[in-house]
Parts: C-alpha cells; sequence; structure tokens
C-alpha cells in the first residue's frame, strides 16, 4: 500500500471504516442502484404516509411505537420523487439514505471508542463487516427503511458499552442515539448503561437531558397507547395487541425473553440450517429447545471465558440487553416463543448481532492470552501467536458468514419491484391520481398487502386503476384484513 495512502487511512481512520462499510453493503447487493427497490413497509407506511398525512406521518405510530428515523428515509423518498418525478431516484434516496445509517453506527464500533471492548482497530473494522454480512440475510435488512429500527438497537448497545466504560458518548452519537430512542423501542436498551453510569459515579451528566425526555415520550408510546394493528402472519394467528401489563402476563413474558435470549446464542452463529430445515416443520417443541439448549451452552462458554479476561460486564449486559430486547417484541405478542420455529426470522438480528459481538469481543481477548501461557501443537509444530490470531480470525469469517453463503435469495437484491419500472414514464408529482404498485415481500399468502402510491398522468389511468390520496385500494383479502384490524 502507497505510504501517503496508509498515512491518510490511519489519521482519517472513521472517514475510511465509513467508506469501507457501505462498500461492504453495495458488495452483498451490486444491483441496488439498478433496480427500485420498495420493500413491505418501504412503500405501504413510509412513503405512502406523507402521501396521505403529509409532515404529520412523521409523528404518526406504527406497530405501537413512533417510528421517526424510518419515516424521515421514506420522506427523503418522497421529497426525491416530488423533485424529480422519478420513482428510480426516489428509490437511490432511500437506498443512500439507510446505507449512510448503517455505515455510521458500524464506524461508531470501529472507532477508538471501543479500543477496550475489541482492541485493534482492524479488529474492530473486520467486526463490522462481519456484523453487516450476519444481520444482511435475516431476510435482507440492508438498503431499506424497515430494518433501520433493528440497527438503532445495536447502536443502543454500543452506546450503553461507552458507558459502561464510564465514559460519554460524543455529541454525535448522542444526537443519533436520541433520534434512535425516537424510532424504536429496541432503543431502550441504552438505559442499562445510563443507571449504570449515574449509580457508579453519583451524578446525571447534562447530555442526558434530552435523550432522557424522548425516551420517557417512547416509553408512555410504547406501554400505554395503542398504533395501528398488524398481523404478523397472513393467517392471522397472531396480532400486536395492548401492552399486557398484569402480573401474571408479565412474568410470561420476561420468562419468554429469556428463552428467546438463550436462543439467540445459536442465532448469533448464523441461522442458515435453522432457517432452510426447520421453519416450517414440525420440529415444534422439540427444535425449541434444542436452540434455547445449544445457544445456552455457547452462552454458557462465552461467559467462562469473558471471566478469564475481565469482560464479564460486557456478558451482562449483552444478555440484558438482549433480553430487553425480546421482552419489547413480545409484550404486543401472545406466544413469543414461536417466533423461534416461525418464519420471521428478522426478529433475531439484533439480538444475533449483541450476541455475536460479545462472543467476537470474548474470542478476541481469549485466543491471545492462551498463546502466551501454553502452546498449540498442531502437526508436530507449536502454533506462533500471529497464526493463533489468523486462525481466530477465520473462525470468525465462518461464523459470522456462514448464514450468508446460503441465503442470499432472500437479499433485496432479489426482489426488485418491477412494475415500478413500469410507472416510471409515468410519474407526474403534481397529479391528484395515484397508481397502486405492488411490492415485495409476495410470498408466503403476503400478496396485495404491500403496495405504494405513485402520482401518475391522467393517461395512465385511462388503462389502468388510480386511486386518490386518501382512497386504500382493496387489492386482495390480505390487505382488506389489514384494513380492517385499523
Amino acid at each position: 500500500m502507497d505510504k501517503k495512502l496508509k498515512q491518510f487511512l490511519v489519521k482519517h481512520w472513521e472517514l475510511s471504516c465509513f467508506v469501507y462499510f457501505c462498500l461492504v453493503q453495495l458488495l452483498l447487493c451490486p444491483t441496488v442502484f439498478r433496480e427500485i427497490f420498495f420493500y413491505a413497509e418501504d412503500g405501504t407506511i413510509f412513503f405512502n404516509g406523507f402521501i396521505e398525512n403529509g409532515i404529520s406521518s412523521l409523528v404518526t405510530m406504527y406497530g405501537g411505537y413512533l417510528t421517526l428515523l424510518s419515516r424521515l428515509i421514506g420522506g427523503g423518498a418522497y421529497t426525491a420523487m416530488m423533485l424529480t418525478n422519478s420513482m428510480v431516484v426516489a428509490g437511490a434516496v432511500k437506498e443512500i439514505l439507510s446505507m449512510m445509517f448503517v455505515a455510521a453506527v458500524m464506524t461508531y464500533l470501529a472507532s477508538d471508542c471501543f479500543e477496550k471492548f475489541i482492541n485493534g482497530r482492524k479488529w474492530r473494522l473486520i467486526a463490522g463487516i462481519l456484523l453487516i454480512i450476519l444481520i444482511n440475510n435475516f431476510v435482507g435488512l440492508l438498503f431499506n427503511s424497515v430494518g433501520i429500527h433493528w440497527w438503532c438497537g445495536i447502536l443502543a448497545f454500543l452506546v450503553a458499552i461507552e458507558l459502561v466504560e464510564g465514559k460519554i458518548p460524543s455529541w454525535k452519537i448522542i444526537f443519533l442515539m436520541t433520534l434512535s430512542i425516537l424510532s424504536s423501542p429496541s432503543a431502550f436498551i441504552v438505559g442499562f448503561g445510563a443507571i449504570y453510569y449515574i449509580f457508579r459515579h453519583k451524578k446525571f451528566p447534562v447530555q442526558f437531558i434530552l435523550p432522557a425526555i424522548v425516551f420517557l415520550i417512547q416509553g408512555i408510546v410504547v406501554l400505554f397507547m395503542r398504533g395501528e394493528t398488524v398481523s404478523l402472519y397472513a393467517e392471522g394467528e397472531q396480532v400486536l395487541q395492548s401492552a399486557n401489563l398484569g402480573v401474571v402476563g408479565v412474568i410470561n413474558k420476561v420468562l419468554s425473553s429469556v428463552g428467546l435470549a438463550l436462543a439467540s446464542g445459536a442465532f448469533s452463529v448464523g441461522g442458515y440450517v435453522y432457517r432452510q430445515i426447520f421453519v416450517g416443520t414440525n420440529a415444534g417443541s422439540f427444535f425449541t429447545i434444542a436452540m434455547i439448549i445449544i445457544g445456552g451452552l455457547l452462552y454458557g462458554v462465552t461467559a467462562y471465558f469473558a471471566k478469564k479476561v475481565d469482560g464479564l460486564r460486557y456478558f451482562y449486559l449483552a444478555m440484558l440487553s438482549i433480553v430487553a430486547l425480546y421482552f419489547m417484541i413480545s409484550i404486543k405478542l401472545e406466544n413469543p416463543l414461536t417466533l423461534i420455529t416461525d418464519s420471521v426470522t428478522f426478529y433475531h438480528c439484533a439480538a444475533a448481532a449483541i450476541g455475536f459481538l460479545v462472543i467476537y469481543s470474548t474470542m478476541r481477548k481469549f485466543v491471545p492470552r492462551l498463546a502466551r501461557r501454553r502452546k498449540v501443537v498442531f502437526r508436530g509444530r507449536a502454533l506462533t501467536r500471529s497464526e493463533l490470531r489468523f486462525l481466530t480470525l477465520v473462525g470468525l469469517v465462518f461464523l459470522g458468514g456462514i448464514y450468508s453463503l446460503g441465503s442470499w435469495s432472500s437479499s433485496l437484491c432479489f426482489m426488485p419491484n418491477q412494475s415500478l419500472h413500469d410507472v416510471e414514464s409515468f410519474v407526474d408529482s403534481s397529479s391528484d391520481s395515484y397508481a397502486v404498485v405492488v411490492i415485495s415481500p409476495d410470498w408466503n399468502g403476503w400478496e396485495g398487502r404491500w403496495f405504494l402510491k405513485v402520482p401518475v398522468r391522467e393517461e395512465f389511468c385511462e388503462n389502468h386503476e388510480c386511486v386518490s390520496a386518501q382512497e386504500r385500494p382493496a387489492i386482495k383479502d390480505a390487505w382488506s384484513r389489514f384494513a380492517e384490524e385499523e
């Protein structure tokens, strides 16, 4: 590598990491800017929300909580469409904004703020890359506003680590954290770090005031207000409901969350076999118990090693965070443990990411220490410390990438919205007539539930059905049920 380039990369480490993480995302989905990708709530909720309600959609609940960041991304796409009369540009803006937020979160991980958590810049960079690969394949959570709230949870965990270490994050991170709290209840896990910091240092930093206010607002919304009710499955077996705050209900949710948290250990090393073999089978209770045992054993080994390298505080924080994540998911579900055997794999992505980070951190510290204390012999020769580090890296790549190697078909790269290309030449932002374009996902009985409203010229409506801004199309039975539930 050129000496000047190397000096630039070292001097501008965070900028370099931001570019690296953007490139990794593009490599995972190289066709992203050649196709139009609007996925599920990307269109039906966050884009259409600006068409139907304007700027007020920013403070509209979805799924029982505020979703500010996702709606800001939807607003960016809507604004781009209005300025350019192009859904291609609108899709590109949505994808760029989503990509930048993911890259910003991973750049925070790769920064020197986490030298104690994962020592070595290149090792933190590798951790970020592996994390993007892992999360991408929980049914495509890159380049869209739908998966942003899981990234908010990962950001919250990273902020909590800084607080546990007695450090106050920079104003840029505090700002992102505040937005995240207003965008996802998963960001609540930052509260563990804040409580630890306040009790440890006996003071309430002024930087916490704004995040604390929005924390309270989102908490009230999640626990006591009823947002749009959304069936998780086409058949409607489970629905989001008002939070059950009774003693028995809370105990049931906590126990379920602990079981799911233990199972997340199995998901943190990938999930291809899990999703391809067991999902949709009759494995049921046996598979649920198996995942809890496997994940629990993996976390148990991690805890043992973490104690050896003075990393138990990170392990405990991770476990509390994962239990809290599942509790927030399960608080409005009737039977949370069915998430293990159901096909809704994206509910595990943030928990799997946090589990992966604590396992990665522990391995990174333990292997070099093991190399100093005892020799590891392979074919009659003691391995050097560098060779052990290399083998550790290979193992981590395997753990982080095994899921993606077999399931790229679930990536959004394979879900272009061809029908949006068909209306592209008719887009007219000044029109009061809207074409209804069905978008992904369209499997497992979800056809017609997700759609975009696109303003088009009247000539398009001569041969196609169009609706007004406020009109709700009855495309298929799935959408009819969805509309009735609201």
